[in-house]
This record gives structure tokens, sequence and C-alpha cells, in this order.
């Protein structure tokens, strides 16, 4: 279905308003964890969910931005930093654009893959991590990386005063950077490997109760080292940074494919999820560390080991969940993006989809179901039944690159064609 656009223009830039129409049926790519992934003017305010439309159909997008991050999300404000190192900020509801920031660096600058939006600021990385205000976008202060480490994964986490991030090289770690301040609160390192400096990544930190959970890979391939890789799940104290505990993902008499992490962790109602390179995936208690359940039916060696396997969990707040009625969904995804719900209790397969477009590279889970990227650039929206009921591919080269922000129902999207607001379900 062609896709019918009214354009305003304004700066020379442009905004695409997308009343009742219909979306068609990525990765920053494991380059982005290897190697570091405009204004517009509105022609009416729009109302996200309303105004009839069905799931999947465009709200607004923005055009003539490259993005190179997640989404985040404000009050009002939805923003990203582009190609040229600008931080951008759009109206929620419209689009327009209400202040742009650029950052110092070269074409070759680290760009993290996530923004954060603690309160009144809003924390991005260019080469440092700079804090700025939410309102005006005026940078507060620059936190740079020690010697040797880079930007690393794809997600950051938060809470009320603090963002964690990822970073990568010899003492890849955790660090916990107070947003009103830029000052370091703690560093949590990724666990020795046999090889000393070898290279490692820390992937997406999770908070989860008063804990900061990671998964990390040491020695992987994908960062030029010769060394065997490892990799495990690592649990700190969200106040202090210690560890809590941690654990090796296991060499599989299954499979001699790498025991190493390639994709963040899951953690909710007192769990925590990974899944190793092999495939396997793992549940552990959250405060002891005790190994609840493996799965390991998928764990092979070939060309589906030693790749991305996301993982993400059913947050909590929904009535009667955990009971027999409606347990607690746990969602996975191999390598050839193949899709499954367990129950996050026992490791029990609930469904099973056949893949939908390839390789999944993010999922976000909500209350009523997962929504995921696809190595096309495609977007897939799953109610809890496995029934798909958003598919969204943006027009030919403009692929999704980043995991989805939703809010409500609406989908906020963001790749190197620009910036939807999709409706949602």
């Amino acid at each position: 279905m062609t896709l019918r656009r009214r354009r305003a223009r304004c700066d020379g830039k442009r905004i695409s308003k997308l009343p009742n129409e219909s979306g068609g049926a990525w990765r920053l790519a494991l380059v982005s964890i290897a190697l570091s992934a405009a204004g517009a003017c509105a022609e009416s305010p729009t109302r996200p969910g309303r105004d009839g439309r069905t799931p999947g159909q465009f709200i607004w997008r923005v055009t003539d931005v490259h993005a190179r991050t997640r989404p985040g999300v404000g009050a009002t404000l939805v923003i990203v930093v582009d190609a040229e190192r600008r931080v951008q900020a759009f109206d929620q509801r419209t689009g327009q654009a209400r202040w742009s920031t650029p950052l110092p660096g070269s074409a070759s600058s680290d760009i993290m893959p996530d923004v954060a939006v603690v309160g009144g600021h809003v924390v991005v990385g260019v080469d440092a991590v700079h804090g700025l205000d939410l309102a005006s976008g005026a940078v507060r202060w620059t936190h740079a990386l020690p010697a040797g480490q880079r930007l690393g994964a794809l997600l950051v986490a938060s809470d009320e005063a603090t963002v964690y991030l990822p970073t990568r090289g010899p003492d890849a770690s955790v660090r916990a950077i107070e947003v009103g301040s830029g000052q370091l609160r703690w560093a949590a390192v990724a666990p020795a490997g046999r090889a000393p400096g070898s290279a490692a990544i820390v992937f997406d930190p999770v908070v989860h109760d008063d804990a900061v959970v990671f998964t990390y890979a040491r020695n992987p391939a994908l960062l030029g080292s010769p060394e065997p890789q490892e990799g495990g799940v690592v649990v700190v104290d969200r106040a202090t940074g210690r560890p809590r505990w941690t654990r090796a993902f296991d060499l599989l008499s299954t499979s001699p494919a790498p025991a190493t992490a390639m994709s963040g962790p899951a953690a909710g109602h007192g769990r925590v999820y990974a899944s190793a390179g092999h495939g396997a995936v793992y549940a552990f208690d959250a405060a002891s560390g005790r190994t609840l359940w493996v799965d390991s039916a998928d764990a092979r060696d070939g060309p589906e080991a030693g790749s991305i396997r996301p993982v993400a969990v059913e947050p909590a707040g929904a009535a009667g969940a955990g009971s027999a009625a409606r347990p607690v969904r746990l969602y996975v995804s191999t390598w050839q993006g193949e899709m499954r719900a367990l129950d996050a209790a026992t490791g029990a397969r609930l469904w099973t989809i056949p893949p939908l477009h390839g390789t999944t590279f993010t999922m976000t889970a909500t209350l009523n179901g997962l929504f995921a990227v696809h190595i096309g650039g495609q977007l897939s929206g799953l109610d809890r039944t496995g029934s798909v009921r958003v598919a969204v591919r943006p027009p030919v080269g403009y692929g999704f690159f980043f995991a989805p922000r939703i809010v409500g129902d609406t989908i906020f999207a963001a790749g190197r064609g620009g910036l939807w607001a999709i409706q949602g379900f």
C-alpha cells in the first residue's frame, strides 16, 4: 500500500503526518557492539491512540533525522541523537521540533545508542557522557570515560537519580553516574578473563529492586580477540556497586559454541534471565544467584551459534500475574528469529511462532505483549498469545535500528530514516 503523505515545511525540514494510513507489514548491528549505531514542523496536533487509528498506523514521522539512538522519552518530549551528533527534542504529540543541541566530536565518534531521560535531565553519549537540561537542551555537565574504555552495548538503565551505562574495553564496566552532576558514584568491572588485559564488553544493565544486573562477554571474537570466549551474569548492589553474585555461563556437552553473552539480561518477579551465545536460556534467583532452570534445547553449533538471542520479561503490574491462569511470560528469540513465550517461573514453553523477518535484534515487553525489531528493519508487535498485532516496515532503506519506546498505546521508533510515532495496541 502506498502511503499518502501531507507535508509541511519549516526551515527546510519536513514532518509527515499520516492520519489513518497503514504502515507496511536491524540493529545498529553487531557492528555497534563491536566497533563503537532536524528539525521538523507539524501541520496540526495529533492525538496518539485516537482518531480511529488501528495498530501499526503511522501517527507522524520526522524526516531528515538520521537517528543514531533509541528514543528517550520525557513527559512531553521525544529525544534522539542524530548522525551529526546533535541532540534533538520533539513534541510527543505532534513531532514538532523543540530544541537542538550540537555536541563535540568527529565522524568516527562513539555514540551511545540509547538516551536516558531522568527527571529534568537528558543523558547521552558522544565519546564522553553528557547531561543536558530537558527543557532547554543546555549542556549541564560532561563525564569523561577512563582511558581504554569506550561507550558500549545498546541500552542504559536508570532510576530516579542515576544512570547506569555499559562500557567496553579491558576494564569494561557498568558506571553509575549521578544525573544532576555527572559525578561517578561507582563502577562495577566485568569479571577478569583467563587472558590478562583481554577485551570485554558489558551489555545492557537492568535495574531490579535494589540491584543492577548486567551480562558480559570477555575475549569475544567480535572485539578482535583470539582468546576463548567467556561470559555470564553479574548482579551488584544498586547503592554501592559491590558484587552480590556472578554466574558464568556453562559450557554445554551438546554444543561447542561459546559460553558467552551476546545480549543483555532481563530481570523481574524476583528472577534474572539471560541467554548465552550457544543458545541456552538461564533463569536465576535474583537474591542468591541460584540456578532455577535452564532451557538448552536449542543449543547447537553452526551458523546459529555465537549470535544474539535477546530476552525480555513481562513487567509486573498485571492482575493475577504469576498465577496458573496468567503465568508471567519470558520472551526469547532464536538466531533465525523464531519467537517464543516461556513460563518465566518454570521455563515451560507456552507458544512458539515461526520467524517473522529473520533475526530479532531487540525486544521490549509490556503488559500487553512484545515489540521486536528484526534484522531487515521491521518492527513487530505481538500480543500475549503470540498473535501479530503490529507489522511495520518504513520506506525502503529506512529500517528501524533500535528498540522502541512504548508510552501508553504509542510506539516511538527511530532509525536512519527519521523518528516515528506509531499506533500501538
